[in-house]
């Protein structure tokens, strides 16, 4: 994992590698503290999506929402499991 310091004008920006175990360290520290920032951070870290999209997904989010699945023909809610018992 690579830390990339914030930007000055006229500076080259640099990666610098993250040591695992700081990784590690932060999220831990993360969620013991600050549920709402280690989530943002989990799911940064687990999809590669940035802090923008992440937060605008979850200020859009509506778990009530229903949505149409072609293959189902119908209007199903968000967050619905199918068990399929054979």
């Amino acid at each position: 994992m690579l830390a990339i310091p914030g930007r000055g004008y006229g500076r080259k920006v640099s990666q610098k590698p993250v040591p695992v175990d700081k990784v590690v360290e932060a999220l831990d520290y993360l969620r013991q503290n600050n549920e709402k920032i280690y989530l943002v951070y989990t799911i940064m870290l687990y999809s590669g999506v940035r802090f923008e999209h992440v937060i605008h997904a979850l200020n859009s989010w509506n778990p009530s929402e229903e949505l149409y699945v072609e293959y189902l023909d119908t209007d199903i809610k968000r967050l619905t499991c199918f068990v399929e018992h054979g």
